[in-house]
């Protein structure tokens, strides 16, 4: 058809009626005709991994046909930045191929894939023209890559970019509930980098794009109608799954890493690879991640976390507004319970008397239920107006308390019935109050001790505190969360220097950019001082692997 890349695709097609039905289609279609004009011999230029992309080449190219598209095909960005592509001409399209390359698709029609209803259409929309984008589009996919990007140092290894890529993207993108009517160019490409939506596909190809860019080895892998990814980290291979991860996220669970080297033996029960995937043999070599493995790895990479995706504006029946924001989930004593950012908000401002609230109501996990069209027994009215009560809070606070409560459903003869429940023994596990302290431009910075034990080095000792302050985005409140480490006690000192020196916005972002978070603390003459033994074990966190936490463990 005088097209390098759509002849490969139809020689690739072994049944000659499946390779007629195609070629019928593409002379009856003619968005796809104007596709294919873009892909004529003359007007593409083919990158391949041994010829490096060139901006100039690209541009002397466009100056040949100055009034016609230009397509770039790349396998991926690597190498590529978003200033790079501000200089190419405006009418360039570029193709970043990721795991849709001529391979998979060859394979998978082999395999009688696309043999069913609007199958043809579904396959050249898919693997041509979803993953072509315009210059702007391009440049807006980079920017928010190497938005992600900027937080990974040099010294971190392969695991720990794992890691921090796997926990950052879960929190990032969330799976499209409209994803029945989304096109393929929206969630089963990178353009979920811009939307914040995706479905399998996108996830796997936006993961694959990061670890392609990483030089991380990384495989997309298909089957039973949905995509994942394996990884090899240190020569073994990893299965990896961001789409049933994010499930968890959009659930309330935020340090899951349930499905980051998931045990083989459970992963392949629900992972089945198409019999033709090219990758499909790979399942046999996958290796189980350590969870305490991966939970230390995550303390050394996430000192920095943003809310946007679970932040809920609420409206009582009173008409008073407040904001609540899902920021974390306990298990104590075998029970779930969910931790939220609370303020009021003042004629659609926040109030800034923020609290950290806990409950067993798990109002992600409603949200996401409404959002799929799920049924929900307790409904948001009955969580708004008596879980999160101004009356309720109060007595929860008055009771040296922030344990809220949570609602109980029973069948009744007319449906079911919510009744409210606040236990003594609930009331005393969360006895412990944040502090907050204002900032100079009229915000506050929220203060809360982790509880997790504290790093013991010798003799002295890091306690570890969640750090909150609200920025707008947009004109929209956005939660974000610091971790940091400290000698002091910050929530109980009374050392003006904690706000004025230790917690000063400089000290805080240049810690967590070079000291893993380390602070310090305020000595005796009211100056921040380093603990030498402290400050050689933060930064003995970066560069880690899988053997020096072996070793260390057998150790």
């Amino acid at each position: 058809m005088g097209n390098n890349l759509v002849d490969e695709y139809l020689n690739s097609i072994e049944n000659e009626e499946e390779k007629q039905k195609i070629i019928e289609l593409i002379s009856n279609n003619k968005d796809l005709q104007s596709l294919l004009k873009v892909m004529c011999d003359d007007r593409t230029i083919n990158y391949d991994d041994t010829k490096d992309f060139n901006i100039n080449e690209i541009n002397e190219h466009c100056k040949k046909y100055p009034n016609d598209a230009i397509l770039v095909i790349i396998p991926n960005t690597k190498g590529i930045t978003s200033d790079m592509l501000k200089n190419l001409n405006n009418h360039v399209y570029i193709r970043v191929a990721g795991a849709y390359d001529l391979t998979r698709i060859g394979a998978l029609n082999q395999a009688n894939f696309f043999n069913h209803k609007n199958s043809v259409t579904s396959a050249i929309n898919l693997f041509f023209s979803s993953v072509i984008y315009t210059k702007d589009e391009t440049i807006k996919i980079l920017e928010e890559i190497e938005n992600i990007e900027s937080k990974i140092k040099n010294k971190w290894s392969n695991f720990q970019k794992l890691v921090y890529l796997y926990t950052t993207l879960k929190t990032k993108i969330t799976y499209d509930p409209e994803y029945e009517d989304s096109p393929n160019s929206e969630v089963r490409s990178l353009r979920g980098l811009i939307t914040k939506k995706a479905v399998c596909a996108g996830y796997s190809l936006i993961f694959k794009e990061f670890c392609d860019r990483q030089n991380i080895k990384c495989y997309y892998v298909g089957g039973n109608g949905h995509a994942w990814n394996i990884v090899v980290i240190e020569g073994k291979h990893y299965a990896v799954d961001l789409t049933l991860e994010n499930t968890k996220f959009r659930h309330g669970t935020h340090d899951s890493y349930i499905y980051l080297g998931q045990s083989p033996a459970e992963f392949n029960k629900t992972h089945k690879p198409y019999k033709n995937d090219p990758f499909r043999s790979l399942h046999s070599r996958i290796c189980k991640l350590s969870r305490d493995a991966l939970k230390f790895i995550s303390s050394t990479v996430i000192k920095e976390e943003e809310f946007e995706k679970i932040s809920f504006r609420c409206q009582r029946q009173n008409n008073t507004e407040f904001i609540l924001i899902q920021i974390g989930t306990k298990i104590i004593n075998n029970e779930v319970y969910y931790t939220y950012y609370y303020d009021n908000m003042v004629d659609g401002k926040l109030n800034n008397f923020p609290l950290i609230l806990t409950s067993k109501e798990n109002i992600s996990e409603y949200i996401d239920n409404k959002n799929f069209k799920k049924e929900n027994i307790i409904t948001s009215g009955d969580i708004i107006n008596k879980v999160f009560s101004v009356e309720n809070i109060a007595d929860s606070l008055n009771k040296g308390s922030s344990y809220v409560g949570e609602l109980v459903s029973y069948q009744g003869t007319k449906g079911y019935i919510n009744q409210f429940r606040k236990e003594e023994k609930d009331l005393k596990i969360f006895n412990e109050s944040p502090k907050v302290y204002p900032k100079n431009d009229g915000t506050v910075l929220v203060v809360e001790k982790d509880g997790t034990d504290p790093i013991k080095i010798g003799d002295t000792q890091a306690y570890k505190y969640n750090v909150y302050d609200v920025q707008y985005k947009e004109n929209k409140p956005l939660l974000r969360k610091r971790i940091i480490y400290s000698d002091n006690d910050i929530i109980y000192s009374t050392k003006k220097e904690i706000q004025e020196k230790l917690l000063n916005e400089d000290n805080i972002s240049y810690s967590i950019e070079n000291n893993c978070g380390y602070i310090g603390y305020i000595n005796e003459t009211g100056n921040i001082n380093y603990n030498e033994e402290l400050m050689k074990y933060f930064h003995s966190t970066e560069g880690i692997t899988l053997d020096s936490l072996e070793k260390t463990k057998r150790r």
